[in-house]
């Protein structure tokens, strides 16, 4: 299971880098489109995927205390995309755009961050 774990890490970080980038082409234009939102769900699919596969790990193989960063990180990341789909509501254009980008660029911060916490970095 930490194998997987470790190699989701890596489609995430790809995942919501091309968010990031199709975010601020998006803020550039002006629009979001529904392909883009579906890729947010996605990436927030992954996200939950993700944190239940390192809950497993937790509770199968407990963590040292040192892993609690990385526990923290994994309980806050699902969370971005979906409170900027709500805050989002109601604005159009370049707003909605920019909420977007910069939760999938927070993100991909986060996903950074945890690798490093959890021993990869």
């Amino acid at each position: 299971m930490l194998p997987f774990h470790a190699k989701l890490q890596v489609t995430l970080s790809l995942v919501t880098l091309v968010l990031t980038l199709w975010g601020a082409v998006n803020a550039l234009r002006g629009r979001v489109g529904e392909t883009y939102i579906a890729g947010l769900w996605i990436a927030e699919l992954l996200l939950i995927s993700q944190a239940l596969i390192g809950a497993t790990i937790f509770f199968t193989m407990g963590a040292p205390l040192f892993m609690a960063m990385h526990i923290v990180y994994g309980v806050i990341a699902p969370l971005f995309i979906p409170a900027a789909i709500l805050l989002a509501r109601g604005q159009r254009g370049r707003r909605e755009a920019t909420s977007f980008a910069v939760a999938a660029f927070l993100v991909l911060v986060i996903i950074m961050r945890a690798y490093a916490t959890g021993g990869g970095g």
